[in-house]
């Protein structure tokens, strides 16, 4: 579950297991700064599916989070002020 820092518009993204077919892999946790407030979705280019460390972005248009083969979708946040 995605989290918001109070009184900021950092999010911060849990680790993770996700499942692909047969496969598992463990993603692990950071923060991304969505820079303003209202409704984003988080995800990170991964096009090997090797999982670990990912740099997670933000946009508020879902269609791009499946726009480019390779990107894990981590959610979708509500930014408060």
């Amino acid at each position: 579950m995605l989290t918001q820092v109070p009184r900021t518009t950092v999010i911060e993204v849990p680790s993770q297991t996700l499942q692909f077919g047969p496969d598992s892999r463990r993603y692990l946790g950071g923060f991304v700064d969505a820079k303003a407030t209202g409704t984003w979705h988080v995800y990170a280019d991964d096009p090997q599916f090797k999982g670990g460390e990912v740099t997670f972005k933000t946009t508020r248009d879902e269609q791009d989070v499946f726009a480019k083969n390779g990107r894990i979708y981590f959610g979708r946040i509500t930014l408060a002020d």
